[in-house]
């Protein structure tokens, strides 16, 4: 079952609209932004998770990588929820392999497709795996 939460957009006049938009897939929350992710974007992006509840995974297939520090800021949010609680999926593997470097795969779990998060969240709660569970330094794109 998948339900829309909304959508929240800014645009300036040099840049492509963005936006984000939420929606909710069995028991999680599927956050995905558009457009070019920078620090204005990464900051709306941390404002939609705070303001869900329950288990999130961050969608990255319809926006580009503008400033990796700024989602390895969001991911390092001590106000997020706990990485077991979050996760990151994007098809890219050049966007995956940046959010590996960058010290983000050690915060948060990293995945190559939502259906992957969305599988492995389903298998830990049948005793299946580890889920979202990240180890440090071994993070790479699942």
């Amino acid at each position: 079952m998948t339900a829309t939460l909304g959508t929240r957009t800014s645009m300036t006049d040099n840049e492509p609209e963005s936006s984000v938009s939420v929606r909710r897939s069995h028991d999680v929350v599927v956050v995905r932004p558009r457009g070019g992710l920078d620090a204005a974007l990464a900051d709306e992006l941390r404002s939609t998770v705070l303001d869900t509840s329950g288990p999130v995974v961050i969608d990255l297939d319809e926006c580009v990588l503008i400033d990796p520090a700024s989602l390895e800021r969001l991911a390092a949010d001590p106000a997020l929820p706990e990485t077991s609680e979050l996760a990151i999926a994007c098809r890219r593997l050049s966007c995956r392999q940046l959010l590996v470097r960058s010290g983000i795969g050690d915060h948060v779990a990293i995945f190559g497709r939502l259906e992957d998060a969305l599988q492995a969240r389903e298998f830990a709660r049948s005793g299946y795996g580890t889920g979202w569970g990240t180890v440090a330094g071994n993070n790479r794109s699942r």
